[in-house]
């Protein structure tokens, strides 16, 4: 199984006899708010989510992308 933006997986199937998890290995540079890829399959939990730069990279208009960034921080503010 593969899935992506399902953080709520890797409690409900951390122990469970063979499931593991892995991320796509990348380099981040946050001054420029970039990400880079590096088709290496690394095992355990991707520490960050990347959906943000993911949609960037599909060319995902500007606004859409700035009003994502603030709901989502709209949303962080509330938890």
């Amino acid at each position: 199984m593969f899935s992506t933006h399902y953080h709520m997986l890797l409690d409900d199937f951390k122990n469970k006899p063979g499931v593991a998890s892995y991320h796509m290995s990348y380099v981040a540079n946050e001054e420029q708010d970039s990400i880079t890829f590096l088709y290496k399959f690394v095992k355990g939990e991707c520490p960050l989510s990347f959906g943000m730069n993911v949609a960037r990279m599909a060319g995902i208009p500007r606004s859409i992308l700035d009003r994502a960034k603030f709901k989502s921080s709209e949303f962080s503010a509330n938890l």
